[in-house]
């Protein structure tokens, strides 16, 4: 943005930025955000991962064009399969790099409808239904997790459901077996089980296949509520309320970021959100 961010401190500050309306020039969506900030600092950090404590030294690091590139392959891996700017991509993974490029290249592929690791099957499977979910991304079978069984438990009873992609939380813990596609678990015949890595192998990561523009107004995310008072209920977010959340924490954060920061700060901010 060409303005730099002015805190809020006061309600006067409040006043003062509503007085001034909807900046011109905010991206119209995460991607779009993230893009932005990746032309214009691409060699910053923009994602660290350790699996372990005793690795936070040595974390794995994406720079900003890193992390687009990977989201972008991310978009085209998912618009191979089919989806379009009204397919919903559900997921259900821990947080590892790859939970990051499906969600921000679901989102520009599509809509990501984030569901809890923790539901029951059958929970999941009424998720899942309710919001027409075509695409599912999950952890492949791996040794003391149970989240493969869940979901193979779910999607048999989800008509929608037409592909499962896998990620294999092997490739992040070295010397650990893959496990196979597919796992122990067969899967009904009509729907196809992908590996992630695999599924993105060749796709180009420097523009959308699709072609797609976003719209603010376009459906960027789904999230299941906590379930409090019954089964959870679908919050629906658009584009525009994913970089107004980034926008307003830039203001907040405006005397912590710096010439040439404030838009990756934006972007780290928007990112946290559906994965927290």
């Amino acid at each position: 943005m060409s303005a730099r961010p002015q805190g809020v401190a006061t309600l006067a500050d409040v006043e003062a930025i509503e007085a001034r309306g909807w900046p011109q020039d905010v991206p119209a969506s995460a991607y779009e955000a993230i893009r932005r900030t990746a032309d214009r600092t691409p060699s910053a950090p923009a994602l660290s991962f350790f699996l372990t404590a005793d690795r936070h030294r040595t974390p794995e690091t994406w720079t900003y064009q890193q992390l687009l590139g990977e989201i972008t392959r991310a978009a085209n891996a998912f618009h191979s399969l089919g989806a379009d700017e009204d397919t919903v991509i559900a997921y259900i993974l821990p947080n590892l790099p790859e939970t990051h490029f499906v969600i921000w290249g679901g989102q520009a592929a599509g809509i990501v409808f984030s569901l809890n690791p923790l539901l029951e099957p059958e929970a999941i499977a009424d998720l899942l239904r309710a919001a027409g979910a075509a695409i599912v991304v999950t952890l492949a079978p791996f040794p003391g997790t149970d989240t493969w069984e869940k979901v193979a438990r779910a999607v048999e009873s989800v008509d929608s459901v037409r592909h499962v992609v896998l990620v294999d939380l092997a490739e992040r813990a070295p010397g650990a077996k893959s496990a196979p596609p597919g796992g122990a678990r067969q899967l009904p015949s009509g729907i196809a089980v992908h590996d992630f890595t695999a599924l993105r192998a060749g796709q180009p990561e420097d523009h959308l296949v699709s072609g797609r523009i976003i719209a603010p107004d376009d459906f960027s995310s789904y999230f299941g509520t906590g379930g409090t008072t019954g089964l959870p209920k679908i919050a629906m977010r658009t584009h525009g309320n994913e970089v107004s959340d980034a926008l307003s924490t830039s203001y907040l954060l405006s005397g912590l970021v710096g010439e040439g920061k404030k838009s990756s700060a934006a972007c780290r901010c928007s990112m946290s959100t559906p994965s927290s």
